[in-house]
């Protein structure tokens, strides 16, 4: 079973790209095994396969040409199927990722995406997870703070192994590190599945740093007013 030091060091040590800087592009991965360097599945969000970032090559073309989200969907890990969605920016506003996938098959995947060029607000994480299994689901969620450097994701929230289904688990971090002066960062979610046999998961992964209380005031409105709207019509 997945171990929570390993899920601590995961992109810690595989994603310690040298000298290159992330242009901000959603990468979809799917692999066997926490070496992500070797991931069987790699898309980027509207690329083609071949296409080269961060030291990455994609394996496969991005399925959704829609700007904002990276799909795959095929088999992958010796999975039957995999079915995976990384949505980010500008789909998504503001600060948050989302990941949902559906797996069928024996063993075990990591299904996982990161994004960059996200506006560091100095405010704490929310990370997220809901879904159902046949196995055993376990959440990690990344930042990386200093991608002018080396990129180099630190573990903000490991969940425990997720085994009764329906599931759902939550955190909130108030991370040690965040700062309103920071002007650019990453965000990175990776979930581990595991089946003893043939069987089939599904879950939908979110990690969003919290909005400021301005911006979270203007989508309630927002909302309200949209409420207002169809009620009328």
């Amino acid at each position: 079973m997945f171990k929570k030091i390993i899920f601590s060091a995961l992109l810690v040590s595989v994603m310690g790209w040298t000298g290159q800087k992330s242009d901000a592009s959603i990468c979809l991965f799917l692999s066997a095994d926490s070496n992500f360097d070797n991931s069987e599945v790699i898309v980027f969000d509207n690329q083609l396969a071949g296409y080269t970032q961060n030291g990455w090559t994609s394996t496969h073309d991005d399925a959704n040409m829609t700007l904002g989200a990276a799909v795959y969907n095929g088999s992958a890990a010796g999975f039957d199927v995999a079915v995976s969605t990384a949505a980010s920016k500008p789909l998504l506003v503001g600060n948050q990722i989302d990941l949902n996938s559906v797996v069928l098959g024996t063993g075990e995947i990591f299904v996982g995406m990161y994004d960059y060029g996200f506006v560091d607000n100095g405010l704490g994480f929310y990370s997220q997870i809901g879904g159902t299994t046949q196995g055993a689901v376990t959440l990690g969620t990344f930042v990386d703070f200093d991608p002018a450097e080396d990129l180099n994701f630190s573990p903000v929230y490991l969940s425990e192994d997720l085994d009764q289904s329906p599931f759902a688990d939550s955190n909130q971090t108030n991370l040690a590190g965040s700062s309103s002066t920071q002007t650019e960062f990453g965000m990175a979610v990776v979930v581990n599945v595991v089946h003893d046999k043939w069987n089939i998961s599904s879950f939908d992964a979110s990690f969003a740093q919290t909005p400021e209380p301005t911006t979270a005031l203007i989508w309630s409105v927002m909302a309200g007013m949209g409420l207002v709207v169809r009620r009328r019509r």
